[in-house]
């Protein structure tokens, strides 16, 4: 049987730092404490427990959506790069039209499924992670990448691998992938 508070330790740290690239730092706690009220309304609702961490997010998800669209008359522009290059913590653009999407629901829409693919190489064991990370996110060479960690081309080279068949495993298994117009890899969970 599932326990809310149990639930809510475990996981409200984890809604507020997936909410902050949508709604924002100043809006994420909000909308976290939102999203457990719901949690905590609909709990018995839920039929199989292994599927309690997709089914938090999807309520995540769409609170920030449904408070998003009663508060935006214009179109939301999404930071979807999660991070500011100089460290800061992810954050909501002002709102500004974006030329590339149709709405603020377009823009929601790819950051979800761009945090598919990123939720998935965050499960990578973390000799796996460190390596993927450093070569697909900041695009370092296998010997840049021996050499920052002080490891040998060689381990490099079969962890790099490892980590892609693991993950792309994982994406097949688990996600519709697709690269879209810009190139980046888009993946909508399987139903």
């Amino acid at each position: 049987m599932l326990n809310f508070d149990d639930i809510h330790n475990a996981y409200y740290d984890k809604v507020v730092r997936y909410l902050r690239p949508i709604v924002g730092d100043d809006h994420a706690e909000d909308y976290s404490q939102e999203v457990f009220i719901k949690i905590h309304r609909s709990l018995d609702s839920l039929k199989d427990e292994t599927k309690l961490s997709p089914w938090i997010y999807r309520i995540a998800l769409n609170t920030a959506r449904d408070g998003l669209r009663s508060m935006k008359a214009g179109v939301a522009a999404v930071s979807i790069e999660g991070k500011e290059r100089d460290g800061g913590t992810p954050h909501m653009i002002e709102t500004v039209a974006d030329p590339r999407y149709k709405s603020y629901d377009d823009v929601l829409a790819k950051q979800e499924m761009a945090q598919c693919y990123v939720d998935f190489v965050k499960k990578l064991p973390p000799n796996y992670f460190e390596i993927y990370v450093l070569s697909e996110f900041e695009k370092l060479t296998d010997a840049e990448i021996a050499e920052r960690l002080s490891i040998s081309l060689n381990t490099v080279k079969i962890r790099l691998h490892r980590a892609r068949t693991r993950l792309f495993e994982e994406l097949r298994k688990n996600c519709n992938c697709y690269s879209d117009k810009s190139g980046d890899l888009m993946c909508e969970p399987k139903e």
